[in-house]
Order: structure tokens, then sequence, then C-alpha cells
């Protein structure tokens, strides 16, 4: 039986099937259809895809049209397909489809985006495309791939902290961070959390753009909404590492990351500015601790996600390959 596919907007109420789909396939919890809720405000929205084999859903997708417009509907432009706020693919699969089946329902999921869609979606650009999933999305002509920035990837090969601190490959880098974790470990009036409670929605939306902020210099980016921090909240497989002032309760930073079972991923990063109303040190005992994590649940490892390659290759982490696939329609 032919693959079939529906293309939803986020705005509309999602099918009970994507979360059973989702949690069914050990997806990250920013696949459920709350966190693309929480997002369908923004400037772009969110367009979902749910493929089926005999009503079976089989693969599932997300993203957002690139492009001028307004009030969030954008004129005309590719499909960005990548998770809102999360440096991981818009696309996965059922375990049990092999790479033609992965294939097919690629195909399947394009003919229906552009059958909804229409003439305002030029193509599809897939991004965060590991090595390994180039050949999913490869067809004989109109695409085009690039590669991109790469992603930071620690494997946890350890049974303890000591040990992996003894794996680290200069002494001097060992010392530093011992250093720096004891650094924020002594500070009296630092209270730290690691926990599936959330945190006050619209101070991690502030956090998160004031730090988007000191990072990006071409672009001013949209503060990530607030609704999807309080989405998250209390969710198995959803953690936030907090940095609190112990006297005021004042969140001074916070990481939210999600446990699928097997690995972290690491996902907002928010803080006050560790030379101003901050404190130091934090965005690296935030490393330290989800190493710690790891090690401790026995996971395969952290995805750190792109950008600062050089700091969180101090803590282990090895580039991984990211390929941009473009589909022109």
């Amino acid at each position: 039986m032919p693959l079939t596919a529906d293309v939803l907007d986020a705005y509309d109420p999602v099918p009970e099937e994507w979360d059973r789909f989702a949690r069914g396939q050990r997806l990250i919890r920013a696949w459920d259809a709350a966190a693309f809720a929480a997002v369908a405000d923004r400037p772009r929205r969110v367009w979902l895809g749910l493929v089926r084999d005999g009503g079976r859903p089989v693969a599932a997708f997300a993203g957002r049209l690139l492009g001028p417009g307004t009030g969030g509907r954008v004129l005309a432009g590719p499909l960005e397909c990548k998770l809102p706020l999360v440096g991981a693919p818009g696309f996965a699969f059922a375990a049990e489809l092999d790479q033609a089946g992965r294939r097919a329902a690629v195909a399947a999921f394009e003919r229906a985006l552009f059958r909804r869609l229409g003439w305002r979606c030029l193509g599809v650009a897939y991004r965060q495309v590991a090595t390994a999933e180039l050949g999913v999305l490869r067809r004989r002509g109109g695409r085009v791939r690039i590669s991109t920035s790469p992603d930071a990837v620690l494997e946890n090969r350890w049974a303890t902290m000591e040990q992996y601190f003894a794996g680290l490959p200069s002494k001097n880098r060992r010392k530093k961070l011992r250093y720096l974790q004891r650094q924020v470990a002594r500070d009296p009036e630092l209270l730290v959390g690691l926990a599936r409670d959330g945190v006050d929605g619209a101070e991690a939306s502030r956090l998160a753009h004031l730090t988007n902020l000191r990072h990006r210099r071409l672009q001013a980016p949209v503060p990530p909404p607030a609704a999807y921090f309080e989405a998250m909240a209390g969710l198995q497989g959803a953690l936030y590492l907090t940095y609190r002032d112990r006297t005021a309760g004042r969140l001074l930073a916070y990481d939210l990351a999600f446990d699928d079972g097997t690995w972290l991923v690491a996902s907002v990063w928010g803080s006050l500015d560790p030379h101003g109303e901050g404190r130091p040190h934090l965005y690296f005992d935030r490393c330290l601790r989800l190493v710690a994590y790891v090690v401790e649940h026995r996971r395969a490892g952290i995805r750190f996600g792109k950008g600062l390659l050089e700091v969180k290759q101090r803590f282990g982490a090895v580039p991984v390959p990211q390929h941009l696939v473009a589909v022109v329609r």
C-alpha cells in the first residue's frame, strides 16, 4: 500500500497519534504537539507532516516557511525543516523503516506539502542532516547538498567523573576545569538545581533572548516564546539545570536539555551577562554538569549542538559533519 501524508498547521489541534508516534519512537520532548503549539505564535508558523502506512504513522516532519511576509504568513519561500529552538533535524522515522521506506516517506511528505501550501512553498531545506542520512534525502535532480557548521558531540566512555577528568588530553585543561567547578561550588550565594521542574516562562524567554543578543551580531533574534518553556515543565525527558541567587531567588542562568533515554540533547541556554548582572563560569559549569548527568545515568553521550565549537571541544566534544539538503520544487 502506498504511503499517505497529511500536512497540518500547528495552530490547529494535532491528532493524538502524533504524540503516540513520538513516544513510541523515543523522540525528544521537543517533538511533542504541545511544544509546536507553544511556538505557533512566532513570526513564521510551524507546519507538521505525518506520514502513514495503512493508517499507521511511520514518519513525522516539522518546519517553517522562510521568506517575507506579515502576521505569520509568508508570501512564498522554502520550508526550513528543523525543530524550532533545537539544533535537531525536523524529520523522524519509525525504526523499522529501511532506507527505501524512508525515501518513500520523504517523497510522500513533499507531495503533501506542495499540495497543501501550493505556490507559497518553493521547496524544502532539510537542516542538521547527518552524513548517514544523506541517502534518505537523495533523489535524481532538484537537490543541492551544502556542508554546514558541525554538531559538537561527546560520547560517554566513562563510569565515573574521575575517569572523565583523567581522560582529558591536557593536564592544564583538567586543572582549569576542576578549578572552575570548585569556584562555582564554593559560591555561598549560588543555588544550583537539576530537575524536570520548570522555570518561569517569561524569565526563561528573557534570559535566552539576552544570550542570543550577546552572540548574534548581524540579525536581532526573536525572543523564544514563554509558553514553550512552560510546556516543557514537568515532562519526563525534559530537564532544567538552573542557577539562582540563593538570597533573592533570582534566576541567573538555565539550560533546557532533553533526555531520550539514550542521548542527552542540549537545547536552550539562557543567562544574565556573566560580566554584568550574572555570574562568571556558569556556562563551563553547565557543560560539566551535563557530562556528570550522562555518566551517572549511563547515557551514550551529549549532543551539544552547533556554535562555540572550540569551547565544547575543551570538554571532550568532537565535531560531527552536518549538511543542508535543499529541494527545489
